[in-house]
């Protein structure tokens, strides 16, 4: 007589193998995203992870929140459609019997009876769009078991959070990066519906361990559900190559307020030696003409380069074939940067402001940390004091590199992080 696996009942000895092999055989991942794979510039940092996790699960299918007719990516990726206007609008009355707490600290926080309609707005859509999700994955097609795992502990969260509250069968997760674990990094100081996302979700893994720390101190009735799993970046090809004659600097990232930028010129006006500084990324066009006014000020010896968008490939690129002493990154706040990930697998040193988990990339083994309130001449010496150090020399580059590889690999990070699912 033949059975399949999930007939099987294990014992407790051979319980994490039998958990591996249904997930293997049965198990669905459906990944919701905030614009990937359809929205372009989304979440291209997926990648990577996705060549990995499809190693361990049977069907990987996105659901993008943000609705959008494009596709940037082609392919074998799964994408989930659904039309939140074909789902009823759930009543006020049942809002309030699933996150009146939320809205109470809400309310107490904002003190503003306009504020708490525009969270009840906001929170009304998303029980709308998560309904249309609920159709469509829990269909008879869809039938084998479920993993949701929304990429953000924003909206992404609290909808896999209304998923998993209103069935026990799919487990339910959530990753969690910078603007939704600071609240420093929000609008009115505060995270939306995280107890409701702490109360359903199986578990939050936050992408560095000062966001671990922050969660649990800010949920402490929480702390078995939160844990940090880093996330990883692909091997490059090549090595970045060096060249001990220039000193050029490179800043990477999608260009706002927070990112602070427009401070770099006061650091760069005191440095003497010749120097360029790359910009890479698009943005906030208001900032970008800040910093370009702030530019035209610095002496001859700067040379300031605004590259723009880069898409992956154009990125890697331009590691592989320009040399390059120094990311910079001068953020007020930040999670853990996927930026410095990539720049350290090419052996590239970082100078970060100690923020977020950028101590966790940016060490004595990677570079210069620097205090959040910085002064630009201080930072201008460390810059100059760095150029003519080992630092800035081949067998230097070369630990930044192993350090990368001990830490921030894709292949080892994704593993783990799809075993500690396995586990839930």
């Amino acid at each position: 007589m033949f059975c399949s696996i999930a007939d099987l009942k294990p014992k407790p000895f051979y319980k994490t193998l039998y958990k591996h092999l249904v997930f293997l055989e049965n198990r669905n991942l459906y990944i919701l995203t905030t614009g990937f794979p359809v929205l372009p510039k989304s979440e291209p940092y997926l990648l990577a992870e996705i060549s990995v996790l499809k190693q361990h699960f049977k069907n990987i299918y996105f659901i993008p929140i943000t609705d959008t007719p494009e596709q940037s990516y082609e392919g074998e990726l799964n994408i989930i459609r659904y039309k939140v206007e074909d789902t009823a609008i759930p009543s006020l009355f049942f809002i309030f019997s699933q996150v009146s707490d939320d809205l109470w600290a809400i309310l107490k926080r904002v003190r503003k009876l306009r504020s708490l309609r525009y969270y009840l707005a906001d929170i009304r859509k998303t029980f709308q769009k998560a309904l249309a999700i609920e159709k469509i994955i829990t269909s008879p097609s869809n039938s084998n078991p479920q993993l949701i795992y929304a990429y953000w502990s924003n909206e992404c969260a609290t909808i896999a959070a209304i998923l998993k509250s209103r069935s026990e069968k799919p487990i339910a997760l959530s990753r969690a990066h910078g603007f939704d674990v600071f609240e420093e990094q929000t609008k009115d100081g505060i995270i939306p519906f995280r107890e409701f996302q702490l109360t359903h979700l199986d578990k939050i893994f936050s992408v560095s361990k000062q966001g671990e720390n922050h969660l649990k101190k800010m949920n402490p009735l929480f702390n078995d559900k939160i844990s940090h799993s880093y996330l990883g970046s692909v091997k490059p090809a090549t090595f970045n190559p060096f060249d001990p004659s220039e000193f050029n600097l490179v800043t990477c990232c999608f260009i706002r307020g927070i990112k602070r930028l427009s401070l770099f010129p006061e650091i760069l006006k005191h440095i003497s030696f010749k120097a360029k500084w790359f910009v890479i990324g698009g943005g906030d066009e208001n900032e970008i003409e800040l910093i370009k006014r702030n530019t035209q000020s610095l002496p001859t010896n700067i040379e300031v380069i605004f590259l723009g968008h880069f898409n992956e490939t154009e990125l890697h690129h331009f590691y592989e074939t320009q040399s390059l002493n120094l990311m910079v990154s001068l953020s007020s706040s930040e999670g853990l940067p996927y930026s410095m990930m990539e720049a350290i697998s090419y052996g590239i040193p970082l100078l970060s402001t100690d923020v977020g988990g950028c101590k966790e990339i940016c060490t004595s083994e990677t570079g210069i940390l620097i205090d959040k309130t910085f002064e630009p001449k201080n930072v201008a010496e460390l810059i100059s004091k760095f150029r003519n150090s080992e630092k800035n020399a081949l067998p230097f580059r070369e630990n930044v590199r192993k350090f990368w590889h001990k830490n921030f690999y894709a292949e080892a990070n994704y593993s783990e992080f799809s075993k500690q699912i396995l586990e839930l």
